[in-house]
């Protein structure tokens, strides 16, 4: 049985991997943001670093932490968003290096989160695939900085692998939950003209995918973690809407969302991305749920 170290391990996706690694033979110690908060937690020493013996105990950290960029954007919140990333993601690659420098034991194995906000709010590329260079951005610059933190345990030897993640769709949580409360008031709309593209992925592929990085030895580096088949946020909407039996077709134009939610449309609910999950595909992970109508299906009627 393996020791799994998860960071982020309160927020929704964090909640789902908990699970399913349990579930898959996995031993699982999940933490929160405030398990990082020097003097406030038995994780954390007086130096910043993780108490030696803990991490001396585990084989592998996924990293989700992250606070939630979601919120209207000022100074304060843009500086939370950098910090909760790239301190937390710091924090665990220096304390490898420490165990490793003390001849302790240390995890051989990092998977870490970042999003395909890497790629900017105007892409350089058509179709967005790893080697797409990194866009422009509030967003885009987080996500370089949050990799390359992650990448520095790569010269120690540990294997490092970083998911892109699109926006994650799953029952009681996440972006999904904050679509549907317009329509469960029978409310429903569209921001800008609809067309632009939503890279998302299913929630049951999310937890494969991640589960796939713990155990398959030669996966390294970068995966967008999308579905092959984005959608034009008209017909995501539709399908949002098909199930609360509203309609979706109203439009709210650009400069009514810029006053309501300021720069944060820009980067999040105008951005049109087309990410493709090339590499996974090479290394033949098939989704369950590869278009929008069966994720839908498994979420709305489905279940768990």
């Amino acid at each position: 049985m393996k020791n799994v170290l998860l960071t982020g391990g309160t927020g929704f996706v964090g909640k789902i991997l908990a699970k399913y690694f349990r579930e898959n033979g996995y031993n699982v110690m999940s933490l929160s943001s405030e398990d990082f908060k020097i003097g406030k937690s038995k994780i954390v020493d007086k130096e910043g670093l993780m108490v030696e013996d803990i991490l001396a105990t585990m084989d592998a950290v996924v990293n989700l932490a992250g606070s939630d960029v979601g919120k209207k954007w000022n100074e304060k919140v843009k500086q939370e968003i950098i910090n909760s990333r790239i301190k937390t993601t710091r924090c665990i690659v220096q304390s490898i290096e420490r165990n490793k420098n003390n001849e302790k034991n240390y995890p051989q194995i990092l998977v870490s989160a970042s999003a395909i906000g890497f790629y900017g709010y105007e892409p350089h590329e058509e179709q967005q695939t790893e080697t797409t260079p990194k866009g422009y951005g509030f967003l885009a610059a987080v996500c370089e900085k949050w990799e390359e933190v992650a990448n520095s345990a790569i010269p120690l030897g540990i294997r490092v692998v970083i998911f892109r993640m699109g926006i994650v769709l799953g029952p009681n949580g996440g972006v999904l939950q904050m679509m549907e409360n317009p329509s469960r008031f029978k409310l429903s709309g569209i921001m800008g003209n609809g067309k632009q593209r939503i890279s998302w992925i299913n929630y049951k592929d999310v937890r494969r995918a991640f589960l796939l990085a713990l155990e398959v030895s030669n996966m390294q580096g970068v995966y967008n973690l999308t579905s092959p088949n984005p959608v034009p946020l008209s017909v995501f909407m539709k399908n949002v809407a098909e199930n609360f039996a509203v309609p979706s077709k109203i439009h709210m134009p650009k400069f009514l969302a810029h006053l309501l939610w300021g720069k944060i449309v820009e980067e999040l609910l105008l951005v049109d991305q087309n990410a493709y999950p090339r590499r996974l595909l090479e290394e033949k992970f098939i989704f369950l749920f590869p278009d929008i109508n069966s994720c839908m299906i498994d979420i709305y009627k489905l279940g768990d």
